[in-house]
């Protein structure tokens, strides 16, 4: 989108407000002026304007004459072509050129010639007029050889300080050069007119007869334009218009238009006359097949606040304002005119994403100390808390940032109800900062596959995905898999297979191999990358790194590169936080001495390389227990040794930064220990808020694995993904559904058969996906 106060050759002019608008700074744009209008401008001291009108669009056949119109007459022999204009090319992107400029500069000469004379408006040159003066003339006619000139940009130039000068009957001269802006494009340009495509009035205006005062006014062009010239027969104060796209004109603004008004708004072709102003052309100079003319009413009530930020593509940070203006409480002001008597935000059965109560206007709003009903008048609503919703209510989606706020109005007539129209806005009820809580609770939706021997499960390590894909990372030996969601994981694969989507790569294939390297943890996929911690398992003396692997779209893997992990002996597992951006990693035990890891992470895939820095601790906290650095932690004023979660396995953020782990071993391991743990990161210190359990009960955020003396079940990696509606094969009728899935493997010797994987699935309390 183009914007709003960028200079460019399109240009916008509501015709009714030209005059005054003339003299606008440079740059002043849509909001106060006409956009592009040139800085020089047309109407000058002695201009009144030219034929063709500035940033006018031309072909050779069409420019045959160049007219100048004067305020007052002017001596016609102070008017020399070659020493009162110039002209010149401009280069592309600029609004400035030199006609002394040897490559710039065009002879004006060679283009214009034939000087005629004639009356436009002054008595003195009409014959027969006591002021009569056949010296003097208000109207020069130049012809013109337009076949001498190239396509492109042109400044035309009435000079103020030629030898000598043009001078009016009264002495005066220009005061300012006056600069005509026009583009030349060739004969053969393409030929067919413009027209309006679409218009928004019809799309607001005929759902209810009223077209909301906020909904932006829009007309899409049949083809691109080189120049809109339409007229708004209301003042349109503080109404903003600009490009959308070179085919898009529209308007927003910040109380938007009157309420209870009839607009009308008319895109001029050449069957009205231009005063001065270009038609409506498209990019090769052709006007419109006709003027387009259309009508609509505004709806009875109008939103003042929140406070709408025009052309914003983002809702208005109403949550934002309300903490500026000092509110305690959501609260809307609306204007509503005398054809109003009751507010809803239900209207039709269209019922918005906010609600409030109705609300019924008091005599002291709506009649003044006299008794009279005013005009209009101003109302506050009263938001209830409770009518904001954090999620939405069907669970389809998040709405937390971008809430519909709808204010519908009636009139009470004849015992019934008469609709009057309406406003909408899209808002962000809530300040960047609102924490929205967790899940009231985590629901196990079962196992798929479950017990399951597939090849690719043997080892399993770690999961992650992207919009359409399962990655996967084993061990023995080590490598990563890309499968499509729309593979059913209970089938054998462990090679790699493209007609089936299916991707692999091994540590082999990487330079990692060759320094020893030779284990695969719980991997994250982050900015079209699937980053994976590998280390030497039994030598801590080998540095911890993150290995990178660009994964495009239904193609194979490529290796990137590694960095060192650099607080690290080990690193089951690593994820990037989407809030700090941050990569986020832990040693096999995650305690006092061992606190989470944070690192910066950059890669430059054009140069195949990686760079990690280490930037900072973040500690633990479990109720009122802070573990911190050293082995040790604080419990109610009391320093003690604590040892905290062991074995760690995977990891995980949500979108909204809330961290996700899991821990367990398949040997001498206390379950209770053990399992999904879920946290709030607040700066440096990670608070436990949720804890799976062994509980059996259905709807229970059970995680349950049976540890052996010898061999048993083993927690593994995790991954966030809402695969709802996405058509996973398995699961509860046919289809996996969950937002949180959870690896587990059964641990067998070598020798014996594979790991079966139970890959675990959960769902949160409805209508509460944006807690996650």
């Amino acid at each position: 989108m183009m914007s709003r106060g960028k200079r460019t050759e399109l240009a916008v002019l509501v015709s009714f407000l030209f005059l005054a608008l003339s003299f606008l700074p440079p740059g002043c744009g849509p909001g106060c002026g006409p956009g592009s209008i040139t800085s020089n401008p047309v109407f000058s001291n002695l201009v009144d304007f030219t034929n063709p009108a500035s940033q006018s669009i031309l072909r050779p056949g069409r420019f045959e004459s160049f007219e100048v119109y004067f305020i007052e007459a002017v001596e016609k022999a102070s008017f020399e072509v070659s020493d009162d204009m110039g002209m010149c090319l401009l280069e592309e992107g600029e609004e400035y050129c030199n006609p002394e400029d040897p490559v710039q500069g065009v002879d004006p000469s060679t283009v214009f010639g034939n000087a005629s004379w004639s009356c436009y408006n002054s008595n003195v040159c009409r014959p027969g007029d006591p002021e009569y003066d056949p010296a003097m003339a208000d109207k020069l006619s130049l012809e013109v050889s337009a076949s001498v000139l190239e396509p492109g940009r042109y400044m035309v130039k009435l000079r103020k300080d030629g030898d000598t000068p043009i001078i009016s009957k009264d002495g005066y001269h220009l005061k300012d050069n006056v600069d005509v802006y026009i583009r030349m494009v060739s004969d053969d340009a393409p030929t067919e007119r413009p027209y309006v495509e679409y218009s928004t009035i019809d799309e607001f205006g005929g759902i209810y007869g009223w077209y909301p005062p906020h909904a932006p006014l829009a007309l899409l062009f049949s083809q691109n334009m080189g120049f809109i010239n339409f007229i708004v027969d209301k003042p349109c104060l503080g109404f903003n218009f600009e490009y959308g796209a070179i085919m898009l004109l529209q308007s927003d603004s910040i109380q938007g238009m009157a309420p209870g008004k009839v607009y009308s708004i008319d895109v001029i072709s050449d069957d009205v006359a231009p005063n001065g102003v270009p038609w409506t052309m498209d990019a090769f100079g052709n006007t419109m097949e006709s003027t387009y003319s259309e009508s609509f009413k505004t709806g009875h009530v109008r939103i003042l606040f929140p406070i709408h930020d025009p052309f914003s593509l983002e809702p208005d940070d109403w949550g934002v304002q309300l903490e500026v203006s000092g509110y305690e409480e959501h609260a809307v002001f609306v204007e509503i005119t005398e054809h109003v008597d009751k507010l809803m935000f239900d209207g039709g059965g269209h019922r918005a994403d906010i609600s409030f109560a109705d609300r019924i206007p008091t005599a002291e709003e709506l009649y003044d100390e006299q008794g009279n009903r005013k005009k209009s008048a101003v109302i506050r609503i009263d938001i209830d808390p409770d009518g904001i919703p954090v999620c939405d209510p069907d669970n389809e989606m998040e709405i937390l940032h971008r809430q519909l706020l709808e204010v519908h109005a009636t009139k009470s007539v004849n015992g019934g109800s008469s609709y009057r129209g309406w406003d909408r806005l899209y808002v962000d009820p809530f300040p960047p900062d609102y924490e929205v809580g967790f899940p009231e609770g985590y629901t196990f939706r079962g196992d798929y596959p479950k017990n399951w021997q597939g090849g690719y499960t043997n080892e399993i390590q770690g999961v992650a995905h992207d919009a359409s894909n399962w990655f996967f990372s084993k061990n023995d030996p080590p490598r990563l898999l890309k499968v499509p969601v729309q593979h059913d994981l209970k089938s054998h694969f462990y090679n790699e297979d493209p007609d089936a989507g299916i991707f692999v790569i091994n540590l082999s294939e990487t330079p990692l191999s060759d320094e020893g390297y030779n284990h695969f943890g719980d991997i994250d996929y982050h900015d079209g990358h699937v980053l994976v911690p590998v280390y030497k398992q039994g030598d801590e003396s080998v540095p911890t790194v993150v290995a990178v692997f660009a994964s495009p779209q239904g193609r194979d893997f490529e290796y990137i590169g590694s960095a060192e992990l650099t607080e690290q002996r080990s690193a089951g597992w690593l994820a990037v936080n989407p809030v700090d951006g941050y990569l986020y990693s832990s040693d096999s035990e995650l305690s006092t001495s061992a606190p989470l890891r944070r690192y910066s992470i950059e890669i430059d895939s054009e140069n195949n390389q990686v760079f990690t820095e280490y930037v900072g601790s973040t500690l633990i906290q479990s109720g009122e227990t802070v573990f911190l650095p050293g082995g040790y932690s604080q419990v109610n004023g009391q320093t003690i040794f604590v040892e905290w979660l062991d074995h760690m396995q995977g990891g995980a953020f949500s979108k909204r930064g809330h961290l996700y782990l899991v821990n367990g071993y398949y040997r001498a391991f206390e379950r209770s220990e053990g399992g999904i743990w879920v946290f709030s990161l607040d700066e440096d210190v990670a608070t436990v808020v949720a804890h799976s359990n062994q509980e059996y009960e259905e709807g229970t955020f059970k995680f349950k694995f049976a540890p052996g003396s010898v061999s048993g079940q083993e927690p593994e990696g995790l991954t966030i993904w809402d695969i709802e509606g996405i058509e996973a094969p398995g699961g509860d009728g046919g289809v996996l559904v969950g937002q949180i899935h959870v690896m587990m493997i059964d641990n067998y010797h070598p020798g014996y058969e594979d790991d079966q994987l139970y890959f675990k699935h959960y769902t949160v309390t409805a209508g509460e996906k944006c807690k996650i």
